[in-house]
C-alpha cells in the first residue's frame, strides 16, 4: 500500500509538471503570435509610409483567445497587444517609421487588416477611409 501511494504521489506530480510546461508553451506561441501581428503591421505601415500617399497593403493578423481587449491599440508609431499571460497582461508591440491612426481588432479570430499611407501618417483598420491624419 505504501509503494502504491507514493507511485500515485509521484505520477500527480509529473502530471502538474507536465501541465504547468504545456501552459508556458503555450504562452509563449501567444506572445509570438501576438508579436508577428504588431510586427507585420508596424513593418507595412513603414513600408506603405515610404512608397507615398495612396500606397496599400493588406496584412493578416490573428488575435488570441487571451486577448486583453483594453490593451490593443494604435497610440503614434506604436502598434499594441495585450495579452493576459500567468494572471497578468503583457504588451507585445512594435514601432514603424511613420505615425498611425486607426485600430486593431481586439475580438479573437483572424483578420486582414488594411495599411494605408495618408498625407502625414498612415491609416490601419478596415476602413481607412474613415481615418484622417492630426494636424
Amino acid at each position: 500500500m505504501l509503494i502504491l501511494s507514493a507511485a500515485l504521489m509521484v505520477l500527480t506530480i509529473a502530471i502538474i509538471i507536465g501541465q504547468a510546461q504545456l501552459q508556458a508553451s503555450q504562452n509563449l506561441e501567444r506572445l509570438e503570435q501576438a508579436r508577428a501581428a504588431v510586427s507585420d503591421v508596424a513593418n507595412a505601415a513603414t513600408i506603405v509610409y515610404s512608397q507615398g500617399v495612396g500606397a496599400q497593403r493588406k496584412v493578416f493578423v490573428k488575435i488570441q483567445e487571451n486577448v486583453a481587449a483594453e490593451r490593443v491599440f494604435i497610440d503614434g508609431s506604436m502598434a499594441n497587444i495585450g495579452l493576459y499571460i500567468g494572471g497578468g497582461i503583457s504588451d507585445v508591440n512594435a514601432k514603424a517609421d511613420a505615425a498611425m491612426v486607426g485600430e486593431l481588432p481586439d475580438e479573437p479570430g483572424g483578420y486582414w487588416i488594411l495599411v494605408t499611407a495618408k498625407q502625414g501618417c498612415v491609416a490601419v483598420g478596415e476602413n481607412t477611409d474613415a481615418y484622417e491624419c492630426g494636424g
